[in-house]
Order: C-alpha cells, then structure tokens, then sequence
C-alpha cells in the first residue's frame, strides 16, 4: 500500500500517459475474446459477449521491483487513467451503454497496465435473410475514441484475422440457433471527422450463421412434400375425382404453409427470403395445376361435338392424296387401285349423319391431345421445380467488407 500511495501521489487520472517511443502517441493493445453471441432476427441485432484485454504503458510509474520485492499491484480503475473506448456502432442509447465499465487492473514494475473487462456490445446488423433459414450475417463492431486524434491514441490489435477456433473456443459457450462462423480485424481505421482531425476506431468482423436443425426441418420438409403432391396430381389420369380432390387439396396445401412462414420469416431484412419466392411460385403451379385438371375434364365431356372435329382434321391430315400415295410407294402396285378408290370416297357424308360420330378413332385422337397436354404439363412443373432448386440454393456470397464510412489510411 504504501508503494501504491507512492507512485499515485502526484498521478493525476485525467493526464493521458505519453509514450516516450512513439513520440508522445499512446500505443493501446486491444485483445477481445468472445463468450456468447445471440441475434435477434426481428430487430437485426447482434449481442455480443466478451472478454475486453487493455493494454498501455505509462513510464512515470515503474519501479524496481528488486528494491521492494513488489513486482505487480492491483489497482482500480477510478484511481488511473483509461483508454476511453466506447462503440460506434451500439444499437443502445446512452454513454454508459457504449464506455469501459469499472474493473480491477493489474500494474506491473515496468509500468505495464493490464486490464479485463466483461464487456456486452449491442451492435445494429444490416441483415440479409436470401437464404433463409440457412443465412449468414456479417456484423461489425466498431470501437475507438471520440474526444482524442490518431496522433494522441492509436490502437494496436494483435491478431489481424482471426478465424474462430482453436484456443479462443475455451470460454465461447455456444448458442444453440446461431453459430459463429468467424470473428477477426478487419483492419485498423482512423474515421475522419474534419479536415485536419482524424480519430482512431477499429473494427472488429462477427459473422454468424444459422443452423437450428428444427427450424430447417420444419421449413424443408413441407416444401419437398408439396412437390411431390404437385407432381402426383400431374401424374394422375384427369378423369379421376381422385386427381380433382388431390388438386384442391394440393393448393390449400400451399396456402396453409405460406400462412405459417408469413410468422416465423423476418420482415426486415434487405431482400426477400428465397423461401418465399420458391412458395409463392409452387403455390402459381399448384393453381395452375388446379385450373389444368377442371379444363380437361370439361374438355372430356364436350368430346362427342370436339371428336367429330378433330376426327375430320385428322382424316383430312393422314388421308389426303399425298399422304396416300406415300403409303402406296411401300405397298404392292395392286393396291393403288384400293388407293385411289379411297381417295374418292373422302369427304363423302352418311345420309344417317357424320360418319366421325361413330368412329371409335375420333375419340382416341381426343384422349391422345388431352393425354399430351396433361404430360407437357407434368414436364414443364418438373422442369421449373428443378430451376427453382438450383436457383435458390445457398450460396456463400455473404459480404464481408467492412462498413462504408470515409477513412484515412
């Protein structure tokens, strides 16, 4: 104690320590190690938990530790000055929210300071929710000093990327939602607030990602059976009442689950979740799907008047004269009588009525276009169902920049 009354006897708090080797600049380390990160999704915020390391020299309070036996000592952090570091980009209001809490420092012989502080950093994210519920947000925590230049302070970070692992893992409890992908510098700035006065910051890179496995079940398992029922109701004969109920089923179906993801998808982000997208335009094809099964039936049952019509473009189609001659080039000469004798008999009416109306081949040529049209039908849904996957599958293009405020390298 009474070394402590000693070297604080003349020490005023207020003074910043000029560093004799750096030409009067106080050379502050910064070391941050995480314990817990949380996001809130509906607000686009990242609360970060950690562990804050300072570091600073002060030469006017070494001693020699041989003389007294002393070589370190516990001080408060009232009694001496501190780096006043506050956060630029806190998402609370007031001072005390943003500046280093009161803490223990440790003062070693060589006028060393040393000190931990617990500290939580309540930052604003520019969320981006395209792949959701597999998406990555970069957040970034911006630190410095408001009231001294880069001339007075300047702030020295140890590592200047640090992927997360390996011995910072040692106090990070994990969160069972989000994931902390990486946390690291991404370099040291200076922000410039006039002309000739730049002030030191640096800013720190927490990416994050989700990966609940309830949420991603409870999202993807839905949109694959809605395939499949779409599909199913495609494959069905459209005669059926089964193929009917299917499709309205089908599309409440749809409707139920995008009630269901208009609660649990954020509504704020900067673009929109591709989850959406994809079920909005299942939802299209499961209307359509609808709509296609209750024209073919009604097609199915205007066949008699259609049948007639459609036999007659046919017979005019495959048994015009070059037609016929055609097929009479690969069958005997003795035919080309029957040919011709054909030939004159095309157009010729039934005095009971249209001869196509008791023609069975009128009505499979009716049944072989609604067949057709039900099939292109099937391709065209499996085709966009494919694109669709491929297109919003998840990609890592996440922006890792830093945030855009002027600078001064």
């Amino acid at each position: 104690m009474q070394l402590k009354r000693c070297l604080l006897r003349n020490y005023d708090p207020f003074i910043r320590p000029a560093g004799v080797s750096t030409n009067g600049t106080t050379v502050v380390s910064i070391a941050l190690t995480p314990k817990h990160i949380d996001f809130v999704d509906r607000k686009n915020i990242l609360i970060f938990h950690t562990w804050i390391r300072l570091s600073w020299s002060d030469g006017n309070l070494s001693w020699t530790s041989g003389k007294r036996g002393i070589d370190r000592l516990h001080i408060d952090s009232d009694e001496i000055w501190m780096p006043p570091l506050t956060m630029y980009s806190s998402a609370e209001v007031g001072y005390e929210h943003m500046e280093i809490p009161p803490t223990d420092c440790v003062l070693l012989s060589s006028g060393d300071f040393h000190c931990v502080v617990e500290m939580n950093y309540v930052s604003h994210c520019v969320a981006d929710y395209r792949h959701w519920p597999f998406d990555k947000h970069n957040c970034s925590i911006i630190l410095g000093s408001w009231f001294e230049s880069h001339d007075e302070i300047k702030y020295h970070v140890k590592d200047k990327k640090t992927v997360f692992g390996g011995l910072m893992t040692l106090d990070f409890t994990p969160n069972p939602e989000w994931k902390l992908v990486s946390f690291g510098i991404i370099e040291n700035m200076t922000k410039r607030i006039s002309h000739d006065i730049t002030i030191p910051s640096v800013v720190y890179n927490v990416i994050i990602e989700r990966y609940s496995a309830y949420m991603q079940t409870t999202i993807l398992a839905p949109a694959v059976l809605l395939i499949i029922l779409t599909l199913a109701v495609l494959w069905l004969d459209p005669t059926s009442v089964e193929r009917l109920l299917l499709a309205a089923l089908n599309l409440i179906c749809h409707l139920l689950c995008m009630l269901n993801l208009s609660e649990k998808v954020p509504f704020n982000g900067s673009s929109l979740p591709s989850i959406l997208v994809f079920h909005q335009n299942s939802m299209i094809i499961a209307s359509v799907t609808l709509f296609l099964t209750v024209v073919l039936r009604q097609m199915l049952e205007i066949s008699g008047t259609a049948s007639a019509l459609l036999a007659s473009t046919e017979s005019i189609i495959f048994k015009s004269r070059a037609a016929r001659l055609a097929e009479a080039k690969n069958s005997n000469p003795s035919d080309s009588a029957t040919v011709e004798t054909e030939n004159d008999d095309v157009g010729l009416v039934d005095a009971d009525g249209p001869q196509a109306e008791n023609d069975p081949g009128s009505s499979n040529a009716w049944q072989r276009l609604i067949t057709f049209i039900d099939r292109l039908a099937f391709a065209g849904a499996f085709i966009t169902y494919v694109v669709m996957i491929w297109v919003f599958t998840p990609r890592n293009d996440i922006n890792t920049n830093a945030p855009d405020f002027p600078v001064q390298s």
